[in-house]
């Protein structure tokens, strides 16, 4: 019997919607951090929410989110430039 899922994050990206879920934080983390990175310049009109009954691991989960977007579009700022 597989264990039920206890964390999911759902990413509104501009080409549509990605749900990833899992049953523990890194299972969950990596994978949403790859679509933030494969977006590039595109993270810029991508919202996420992060769904869990663990209060301080959605915060977590967001504060990780939140920074993984700002380092992909400093970095799609920086190959325009």
């Amino acid at each position: 019997m597989s264990s039920p899922v206890t964390v999911a994050i759902v990413l509104a990206t501009p080409h549509g919607l990605q749900h990833i879920v899992g049953a523990e934080e890194r299972d969950v983390a990596g994978p949403a951090e790859a679509c933030l990175r494969a977006l590039k310049a595109d993270a810029r009109g991508t919202s996420f929410w992060v769904q869990t009954r663990d209060l301080a691991a959605r915060e977590r989960l967001t504060g990780y989110l939140w920074q993984v977007k700002r380092e992909v579009l400093a970095e799609a700022q920086h190959d325009m430039s």
